[in-house]
């Protein structure tokens, strides 16, 4: 494979990471900091979604995802975001290559 496919693999199959860090200067609402979020970064509404539904949110080191975001956060929360660019491309799987297809994994319910 030449370095050219392999970019546009690595391209498609994953995506740029964007990250942003600041500490907060006032006790915010869970919306309140959502705002913050996309006024600092910038990144749209679907982007911060994505963040949210993925827990690319984290406060003093801990991981929130949307509905788990605290109601109201103190003043001097770290603020960590990690969100990808945009949703890697899908990767198509036989279903016969699949484990479960093959009998090597098998749910233990």
């Amino acid at each position: 494979m030449t370095t050219e496919a392999l970019a546009s693999a690595r391209e498609r199959f994953d995506p740029p990471v964007l990250r942003a860090r600041w500490t907060t200067e006032a006790a915010l609402s869970a919306g309140e900091l959502v705002a913050e979020i996309r006024a600092r970064t910038g990144w749209d509404a679907e982007l911060v979604e994505r963040l949210l539904r993925h827990g690319g949110v984290h406060l003093d080191g801990r991981p929130h995802g949307g509905a788990a975001l605290p109601a109201r956060g103190p003043a001097g929360t770290r603020v960590d975001l990690h969100a990808r660019a945009r949703e890697p491309a899908p990767i198509a799987v036989a279903a016969d290559r699949l484990p479960a297809a093959r009998g090597d994994w098998l749910p233990t319910h």
